[in-house]
């Protein structure tokens, strides 16, 4: 089954099919994903099946095989399998403005917009962080992003897709890649929900607020809730280019380059992905570690780095046809994986 035929959908997809009287904040929303966070342009969003979140089952077992021979009856045999749930979080945030500010300003309407943006800055970078480093099992309100489940080299049944770049200290970076759709990584949201993927705005103008006398005033309140959840239905379609050394980053390119070689890991992460053509693969990773990956290439004759338009973006570059897209949820101090 290609991409093509995936239920999943792109947040501009689930806008684009919202009620017309919600366009106008459904379409903004986007626009703002796209500019802010590149993640969001390829993660692939569908309804959860259940209540709480999305239920799915995997094989984890196969029928035995006999050998036989005449005058022998086969032995009968079964696969095993196991459930898999993955629940929703909620991200919520809100802003209210005294309406008697109104009074005193020239476009009372920008300053509400201006006030919203910032709300949702907050939501898509929360979210974006979440999807690579929230753990439910530490805040059981969140849900479970990436590192958690690529967080074990050594014994973890995925070690094979937790790739050592060598670095060893408390400060290093982490190149992920992704496969996208159902049968690898996609976003979910309650079925049924009216907003899009699970965010919905909505505006009170006469909300009553209180003071710290408890006195009541008159607020515009918009309040802002993100119902969502985050699923990997297949570990094999996601790579984790794991203790990628940050001070080594400074000096690829260089005559003293210390630095991992980047696109030999990137090519071995693109060779660990089981069934690529099934889903929508991106690079993750941190601007620094982009410029660390060019300087190094530089100095080669890499037919296979090359940029040019990607989902109507200008200018994204592009490893071996897979787009490389900057996520600065990802700047953080990485411990080793071990």
């Amino acid at each position: 089954m290609g991409i093509k035929d995936f239920e999943c959908l792109t947040l501009a997809d689930i806008a684009s099919r919202s009620e017309t009287n919600k366009m106008d904040i459904t379409k903004d929303i986007v626009e703002m994903l796209n500019k802010e966070n590149a993640i969001f342009d390829d993660m692939l969003w569908r309804p959860g099946n259940m209540g709480g979140g999305h239920k799915y089952i995997i094989r984890t077992g196969l029928p035995k095989a006999t050998w036989t021979k005449l005058y022998q009856g086969v032995p009968h045999s079964k696969s095993t399998t196991a459930q898999v749930t993955e629940t929703f979080g909620r991200l919520e945030t809100a802003s209210q403005i005294d309406v008697r500010l109104y009074d005193q300003v020239k476009n009372p309407t920008q300053l509400r917009y201006s006030e919203d943006i910032a709300c949702k800055e907050s939501l898509y970078q929360s979210l974006a962080t979440a999807i690579f480093y929230e753990n439910q099992s530490v805040n059981e309100e969140r849900i479970t992003g990436l590192s958690p489940r690529f967080n074990d080299k050594t014994n973890a049944k995925n070690k094979v897709n937790v790739l050592d770049a060598g670095g060893t200290s408390a400060y290093n970076r982490s190149i992920w890649l992704v496969g996208w759709g159902e049968e690898g990584a996609f976003g979910i949201y309650p079925d049924g929900d009216t907003g899009v993927a699970g965010l919905t705005m909505k505006n009170r103008k006469d909300f009553t607020a209180f003071d710290s006398n408890n006195n009541p005033y008159t607020v515009d309140r918009t309040e802002f809730k993100w119902n969502c959840g985050f699923c990997l239905k297949d570990w094999r379609k996601v790579v984790r280019i794991a203790n990628i050394d940050k001070a080594s980053l400074k000096t690829a390119g260089t005559v003293n380059d210390t630095c991992a070689d980047l696109a030999w890991f990137m090519d071995k992460a693109l060779d660990s992905i089981i069934a690529p053509s099934n889903v929508r693969l991106a690079f993750y990773m941190t601007r620094e570690t982009l410029s660390a990956f060019k300087s190094q290439i530089k100095k080669k004759s890499n037919i296979y780095f090359t940029i040019g338009e990607y989902l109507g973006r200008l200018r994204v570059p592009s490893y071996q046809g897979v787009p490389i897209r900057i996520v600065d949820a990802l700047d953080v101090d990485e411990t080793q994986v071990q």
